[in-house]
């Protein structure tokens, strides 16, 4: 595992009892925006310095807000793609944001068609478990941050109660115009009923997290906006509430390819599956421009100090990055 999370998790653990309107410093878009991460947002005052003033105008009874980011268990690690959520994540906790890992033992079970042109092939309940596993250790690494199973949300509840409650907020139209379900409609396999209603229980997710644990803020890849924008939705009709959402940049192979098992190229961040070795041949052998970008998405150096170490750039990627 990467060394970095380890000692950012511990500056949290020791500071987290400060009290958050004093650390909120800088808006949560426009520090991902300085280091690269920034893909997209759902509202433009998340680059503003007014945000969190803003923010506790709108719930003045709220003592802290939270962010989630969402891992489904596809596999029973993470991989570097993965990574950029969880340092992502990091970087909130530092400007006073309480991030949530969810796990999702239940949208496992159903598979996320985002950024798919076909199909994914259905997990046994077995596997999911198993995988879950996997993951829920690699996130516990990163350092005192709160991890909850989606399965939770669902386990008591019936189909009927879900179309009733959660259903009726949502509009045909609305759904297949979505970017992910529209392509997929357009090829000749068409999607399936369980694949569409994938996006539904994300909304439920986030709606969920906004209730129980002051949750304001989504983030995920950049293949994530629609299923980002369902949960915003859900909770504007159903609360009369805003919530927000940020995609942030993938990490692509030099070919423009996403990181993956589903892609076959997917460089794990657990050694039992990839070793140390694979990983810093990659960094190693990445171009000079990606590799100033993977200074400033991987790791917690200032830019100016990026700027000084140019020159030797990916030796120092792959030192910051991994452990002795």
């Amino acid at each position: 595992m990467y060394k970095k999370l380890y000692i950012s998790s511990k500056f949290l653990i020791k500071n987290k009892k400060q009290n958050f309107s004093q650390i909120y410093i800088q808006p949560p878009a426009l520090l991902l925006k300085n280091r690269e991460l920034l893909y997209q947002t759902t509202n433009e005052i998340l680059q503003s310095h007014d945000f969190f003033k803003q923010l506790k105008t709108q719930y003045p009874q709220k003592t802290h807000f939270s962010a989630y980011a969402g891992f489904d268990p596809t596999a029973d690690s993470l991989h570097l793609g993965n990574l950029v959520s969880i340092l992502t994540m990091v970087r909130l906790a530092l400007i006073g944001i309480k991030p949530i890992f969810l796990i999702g033992g239940a949208t496992g079970l159903i598979g996320d068609p985002s950024g798919k042109n076909q199909e994914r092939e259905m997990l046994s309940r077995d596997q999911v478990t198993e995988n879950l596993k996997g993951i829920e250790d690699i996130l516990r690494i990163s350092g005192s941050f709160e991890i909850i199973n989606n399965y939770e949300f669902y386990k008591n509840m019936n189909i009927i109660d879900f179309i009733r409650d959660i259903g009726k907020y949502f509009r045909m139209n609305t759904l297949l115009n979505k970017d992910t379900i529209a392509k997929r409609l357009e090829t000749d396999q068409g999607i399936s009923y369980t694949e569409f209603t994938y996006t539904l229980l994300q909304a439920y997710d986030f709606e969920r997290l906004f209730v129980d644990k002051n949750c304001v803020l989504q983030v995920g890849g950049s293949d994530q906006w629609g299923n980002i924008t369902s949960g915003i939705d859900l909770i504007r009709r159903k609360h009369k509430s805003e919530a927000f959402g940020i995609t942030t940049n993938l990490i692509l192979t030099s070919q423009g390819k996403k990181f993956g098992k589903s892609e076959g190229n997917a460089l794990w961040i657990d050694s039992k599956k990839t070793k140390y070795y694979d990983v810093y041949q990659y960094l190693i052998n990445t171009p000079d421009q990606q590799s100033i970008q993977y200074l400033k998405m991987l790791t917690f150096l200032r830019l100016d100090q990026i700027q000084e170490v140019q020159y030797k750039k990916k030796y120092i990627i792959c030192n910051y990055l991994f452990i002795d």
